[in-house]
């Protein structure tokens, strides 16, 4: 009798190259099918009945325990489409860009994700990233998308927000079994470069032949691998986002990610050298615990984590 199928859902987290790994996915669909794995694209999913009532269980609006028959036949389709083991991406499933949801009910929504699938094995892929680099990020995609919030006010947000990844993967173990949680830090794409990042990305989904697999230049280096803004881009985006509308923002975005983003451009500094090593002392512990305890690829404590 066939083992149960494996299905693995890439849940992010936000602003740890995401986008780079979907487009390096999408450009090699039909040979991941091939070799067994039929991936389903951030596009294909985010506004399902399925992801929508997955995304009320994220937000606690929703008993993770009762699935509605819509959203039972919605998985349903999309499952029936594909015959080998399955990849699921999207950074938005379980928790959104909003800083203050991150991945607070993931227990709940990783429950709600094992219950619909008893016929598979269910896997959790997370990408981590240092906690004061995390909160930098996520400000700076808020300037991307033309948010008015000033950073201290973003911060203010953050006050009351456990941004432990030991919580985290702590609340997906009380699900799954530990070997299930496939983890990673975003800071190894710039030890490994953005081929190995991605080859290591497939052989976390099972792919075992990944050599013959690369990363596309434009995903690496262009606006689809969705670069955060350099200092000089974050100023120009800051002072010209209020004069423009929704259209303008986003022909602005892509012109600062193309000529004006950390590729080409120093990093902006958002967080002072204090606030910086209050957020490292804040997690320090627990961020060895989970390099301790489980499996990253590594230990953390030359990629700041400790």
């Amino acid at each position: 009798m066939r083992e149960n199928r494996k299905i693995y859902f890439h849940i992010g987290a936000h602003k740890t190259a995401s986008s780079f790994l979907q487009a390096n996915l999408r450009t090699c669909q039909s040979a991941l099918s091939q070799a067994g794995l039929d991936v389903v694209l951030r596009q294909e999913i985010l506004n399902t009945p399925f992801a929508k009532e997955l995304g009320e269980v994220a937000h606690g609006t929703r008993d993770p325990d009762t699935m509605s028959p819509r959203s039972k036949r919605n998985l349903g389709e999309i499952l029936s489409r594909r015959k080998g083991d399955i990849l699921i991406t999207n950074e938005d499933l379980v928790s959104s860009l909003n800083i203050q949801d991150f991945y607070q009910n993931i227990g709940a929504a990783a429950r709600y994700i094992r219950d619909a699938l008893p016929n598979f094995d269910v896997f959790f892929i997370l990408y981590t990233r240092t906690q004061a680099d995390y909160l930098e990020s996520v400000y700076m995609q808020y300037v991307h998308l033309g948010r008015k919030l000033k950073f201290e006010q973003f911060m203010k947000r953050t006050e009351n927000v456990d941004f432990s990844w030991l919580r985290v993967v702590k609340d997906l173990a009380s699900v799954v079994p530990q070997e299930r949680i496939l983890i990673r830090p975003f800071e190894r794409i710039r030890q490994a470069g953005s081929d190995d990042f991605f080859r290591e990305f497939l052989s976390l989904c099972g792919i075992q032949d990944t050599e013959k697999f690369e990363a596309q230049k434009e995903t690496s280096t262009g606006r689809v691998a969705n670069r955060s803004y350099g200092e000089l881009g974050m100023k120009i985006a800051r002072q010209v986002n209020p004069m423009l509308n929704e259209q303008e923002r986003k022909l602005l975005r892509r012109f600062l990610q193309e000529h004006f983003s950390t590729a080409t451009h120093p990093r902006a500094a958002l967080l002072g050298s204090e606030a910086r090593a209050d957020i490292f002392e804040t997690y320090a512990a627990s961020n060895q615990t989970l390099f301790e305890k489980y499996d990253l690829g590594g230990p953390g404590n030359g990629l700041g984590y400790y």
